[in-house]
């Protein structure tokens, strides 16, 4: 599905709606050559439109665009809202109605479609596992151009979707990965999209936190990465309805300070990992100097905090730990 929406492509959706301030067009409706009944797409944009911003979703447009090209395929792609009309069968304009009420219900747009882009993978999205964020996409990038050999090991802790570890795979052939999360739902879905990515023969799943995991031969690691739950406890209520109301919360809150699943991690890593492995995490922006304490005030673990990097708005987000 084509999600590449340009700024271009928006402007002529706004002109093809007369959107600004103009009458807009009623629920009119033609017959089709099955005599069916069709209904004119740009009035169904401008009810849904509408709706959904009422209700308070920010990315109304955008996300009936997703809808949209998701019914009716590549021939809705947005460059054609400006060019001439079109029009829907029934059967179409009640997927695309029943899909816009969830969105006004403020689901996220990921599970409505079903699937999602991220780097250059697409993967299947399912209620409750982690949606994976553009700021994920930003570790992947970090680690590959840290990379000093193209064969390596890596333990990826909570797999979610498995965004991270599929990415590692795809981008580096030569790559091996283990995956584990606490989710059943995960694992399954981790495991799904390994099969439709083509990656499952150089990915081993476990359903298991890290605390109590050991790989089964004693395999270690040239690396851990995780997107792990990080968001503090007191910031849980601060959650958009979109995350608070349908992500899983095991997978988003991380206790009282957001550090408990990071520090098992930390805690189990040098058993886990090879000599000169390293360690890359996504955290709050309050955890860097919460790391360098916890580590410092644990030299017998033999971990370091090498690295602090900013994400794109420019906040303290990813911290690169290595084992001596």
């Amino acid at each position: 599905m084509t999600r590449k929406i340009t700024s271009q492509s928006i402007l002529s959706f706004f002109s093809s709606l007369e959107w600004q301030g103009k009458t807009a067009r009623t629920f009119a409706s033609s017959c089709g050559r099955d005599g069916s009944k069709r209904t004119e797409l740009s009035a169904l944009a401008q009810k849904w439109c509408k709706q959904m911003k009422e209700s308070g979703v920010d990315d109304a447009v955008l996300s009936f665009n997703y809808i949209a090209q998701k019914v009716l395929g590549d021939r809705c792609k947005p460059c054609h809202y400006g060019n001439k009309e079109m029009s829907v069968s029934a059967s179409q304009v009640h997927l695309i109605e029943e899909m816009c009420q969830r969105r006004a219900n403020r689901e996220p747009i990921q599970y409505i479609v079903g699937d999602w882009d991220f780097r250059f993978l697409t993967l299947q999205m399912q209620a409750p596992v982690l949606i994976p964020r553009p700021e994920t996409e930003q570790l992947v990038e970090l680690i590959n151009n840290h990379l000093k050999s193209s064969t390596f090991a890596f333990l990826d802790v909570g797999s979610g979707s498995g965004a991270i570890c599929l990415s590692l795979l795809s981008e580096n052939e030569k790559a091996s990965g283990v995956a584990i999360d606490v989710s059943p739902v995960a694992v399954k879905l981790t495991r799904l999209n390994a099969h439709r990515c083509g990656m499952n023969c150089r990915l081993e799943l476990y359903h298991c936190p890290i605390e109590y995991f050991q790989h089964p031969h004693e395999k270690k690691f040239d690396m851990i990465v995780s997107n792990p739950p990080y968001i503090p406890e007191h910031d849980m209520t601060l959650l958009q309805p979109e995350v608070a109301s349908y992500e899983d919360r095991q997978a988003l809150c991380g206790g009282k300070d957001g550090m408990d699943v990071i520090r098992q991690i930390l805690a189990a890593a040098p058993q886990l990992l090879n000599r000169n492995g390293s360690i890359w995490l996504e955290t709050d922006l309050t955890h860097p100097p919460l790391v360098r304490d916890w580590l410092e005030s644990r030299g017998h673990l033999g971990l370091t905090l090498h690295s602090v990097y900013k994400d794109f708005t420019n906040r303290p987000r990813f911290c690169h730990i290595v084992f001596k």
